[in-house]
């Protein structure tokens, strides 16, 4: 679909204009010659519309957002300004926006968003630091289904050795870096401090996870 806006020309609609948004001269001109039906065909659309023209939660937008996670959380926090069992359903559909739902509509953990969330052992490890702010079995089980992630749920989480962790570490190549871990921890020193340029080969949970080990 294209949506040229008539004071710049530029496709409103395009997948490059959605990412960037833009276009200097406002949403109004986005949906000029578009009904309100169409509008909701597109949940970016439908969002844009709810937002910066109706600027309040309307069933036939809100519908549309709850079509895809992206725009669900937006819709939550900034027209119901609360959260809905409906919405969070939504969001749980994408491990990652099922923690930032957790973290910025719910503002605490619930079992549907960790047990989405843990679909992913990135996510899971995630959802420990970040939403519940301390180890669980759940998390950590599904952390423990990637060497990578284990060892970053011991690094960040659990910050000890964990028989769990550990079986998930042993004959790859996080094995013997999981030990100076843990060994650093017993010492009582935050090693989080550190990232693999300073040799240690630690790394945060800010730091990019590889591929594969």
């Amino acid at each position: 679909m294209k949506t040229i806006c008539k004071y710049c020309g530029c496709d409103c609609a395009s997948r490059e204009f959605r990412d960037k948004w833009t276009c200097i001269h406002g949403c109004e001109e986005l949906f000029d010659n578009l009904s309100r039906e169409e509008i909701c065909k597109d949940p970016w659309l439908a969002w844009q519309y709810a937002y910066h023209v109706d600027n309040k939660a309307m069933p036939d937008t809100r519908a549309a957002c709850l079509k895809d996670p992206q725009y669900v959380i937006d819709y939550a926090r900034y027209l119901d300004h609360q959260p809905s069992d409906d919405s969070r359903e939504a969001a749980c559909k994408d491990p990652e926006y099922a923690i930032e739902y957790a973290r910025l509509v719910d503002k605490c953990a619930r079992d549907a968003t960790r047990e989405a969330a843990c679909k992913n052992p990135r996510y899971a490890v995630d959802y420990a630091c970040n939403v519940d702010k301390e180890p669980k079995d759940y998390t950590r089980n599904a952390a423990c289904k990637d060497s990578q992630t284990a060892f970053f749920y011991m690094l960040n989480v659990d910050k000890c050795q964990h028989d769990a962790t550990e079986q998930a570490v042993l004959g790859t190549k996080y094995e013997n870096v999981y030990k100076v871990a843990v060994f650093a921890y017993s010492l009582g020193e935050d090693i989080t401090k550190y990232s693999d340029d300073d040799g240690y080969g630690f790394g945060i949970l800010s730091e990019t996870y590889d591929d594969e080990d």
